[in-house]
């Protein structure tokens, strides 16, 4: 149960190093809070406050406290607010369920359609300075997370034209704006719990939620030139933690702020892409809608939208800035599949001789994968990334992965081929579906080691302990 009105807030816990002083003295520990699964801006928040501070200030990450409800973004806010934590992560669309309008504007429809303009707007002084509109729920916003591009995926038909949309149930991610925007488009907002999508007609997402989620499975199409807004992420602290802070931890906390935002925005120039081929390899189809007259209806549509969330001023002010930001040429962010679905898997050799052959076992904590030095990307700090792990390579050229631990279980198979110390793994069912991963191979006695070799992202929970062969 939730406390209705705020409790008191937690004193932060010391232990290890003060903030800004030498080896004995008190290290500031805090704790941020998100619902997301992935945990992935919770994460580099976490990573950029120790480089920042150098190690004075440690972050715990908790994403198992908020319940994955419809509403979990919301609740994460009020977690924070009521003092539960000290720290929280949310999309900054969920704001305004809590009455914060300050990032309304960057949520306007169809205004921030590239990741340029949204680093441009992120970065500005005037960009910054929405953050402070979060006092007023409770919260000290701190910081941007570089966000994903929304897009429209048609389930049960394509969502190319205003039409498409008509009498349309379309889920989508708990906004005031967000409803109102698919409400003007003629559909029906659905506010949808994550992984529970039956009964939609089509989702308002984002490619790298699908690669994971495989919502776009069985789905009709993805439209690649509709992006409906950006979806940056807000690091915010609890008022009254950070207001107790000294004055250095408190800018330390901004800078760490600017800097995971600077991370973010590297990131996601690697992970969108990557996102992309792996919905193509599975076999997504992407359409496009007529850029003349199906994007200009789109937009007369949601003109009501507008009209609306401009009777206040500063929401009217930031849609200006960024008008005139966008009066300059601006980059495309449209996409289309560039490779195509992978084929059923070849024919695999009748035999394979390799040392590799054999089933394998691994284990480790989420603290475990997400100290590992080879992370690559934070969000693999997640539920389905950490546990018990077995990989078994067949003779017959088949390949399996499962993964199981108290709060998921996942399994995936395919094909793989050898080339000396060299192993190519091909997905084709399961959660990795439509991927390949290459890597180095060793062995030793009973213990396999992977390395990663130049231009794959072979994922981390291969590499963060040897695995062993199982008799």
């Amino acid at each position: 149960a939730r406390a209705s009105a705020p409790a008191t807030t937690p004193a932060p816990s010391a232990g290890g190093d003060k903030p800004g002083t030498g080896v004995g003295q008190n290290r500031l520990t805090l704790t941020i809070v998100t619902g997301e699964g992935e945990a992935e801006e919770a994460s580099a928040y976490a990573k950029a406050v120790a480089d920042v501070s150098n190690g004075t200030i440690e972050i715990k990450v908790d994403n198992t406290t908020i319940a994955p409800t419809a509403n979990y973004e919301a609740d994460t806010i009020k977690h924070v607010a009521a003092g539960a934590a000290e720290l929280g992560s949310v999309g900054a669309r969920a704001f305004d369920l809590v009455g914060v309008k300050s990032f309304v504007g960057l949520h306007a429809p169809f205004l921030i359609d590239n990741y340029t303009l949204q680093e441009q707007v992120l970065t500005s002084d005037w960009g910054k300075a929405l953050l402070d509109g979060t006092r007023t729920a409770g919260v000290v916003g701190l910081g941007y997370f570089q966000g994903p591009l929304r897009r429209p995926l048609g389930i049960t038909r394509p969502l190319a034209s205003l039409s498409d949309y008509a009498g349309a149930r379309i889920g989508i991610r708990a906004s005031n704006l967000t409803a109102a925007m698919i409400t003007a488009l003629g559909a029906t907002p659905v506010v949808f719990e994550p992984g529970s999508i039956a009964g939609l007609d089509g989702m308002e997402i984002h490619m790298g939620l699908l690669v994971g989620s495989k919502y776009d499975v069985g789905a009709k199409a993805m439209t690649g030139n509709v992006i409906f807004a950006p979806r940056p992420g807000v690091v915010f602290a609890n008022t009254a933690a950070f207001d107790a802070l000294t004055a250095d931890q408190q800018a330390m906390l901004r800078a760490a702020g600017d800097a995971m935002h600077a991370g973010s925005v590297a990131s996601i120039g690697i992970n969108g892409p990557n996102a992309l081929e792996s919905l193509c390899r599975r076999g997504l189809n992407i359409v496009q809608a007529p850029s003349d007259s199906g994007l200009l209806k789109l937009r007369a549509a949601v003109q009501p939208v507008y009209d609306e969330i401009e009777k206040d001023p500063g929401t009217k002010a930031t849609i200006d800035k960024i008008e005139a930001l966008r009066s300059g040429p601006q980059p495309s962010d449209a996409v289309e599949c560039q490779v195509g679905p992978a084929g059923p898997p070849s024919a695999a050799p009748t035999t394979i001789t390799s040392p590799l052959l054999g089933t394998y076992a691994s284990s480790f904590t989420l603290e475990e994968l997400a100290a590992s030095p080879f992370l690559y990307d934070h969000g693999e700090a997640s539920t389905e990334n950490w546990g018990d792990l077995t990989l078994t390579f067949n003779a017959d050229g088949t390949v399996a992965f499962t993964q199981a631990n108290r709060l998921a279980s996942t399994a995936t198979s395919g094909t793989y081929a050898i080339n000396g110390d060299v192993v190519v793994i091909t997905y084709t069912e399961g959660v990795n579906l439509g991927e390949t991963f290459t890597a180095r191979w060793s062995r030793f006695g009973d213990g396999l080691t992977f390395e990663r070799v130049p231009d794959d992202d072979l994922p981390t929970p291969y590499l963060v302990k040897s695995w062993t062969r199982q008799p």
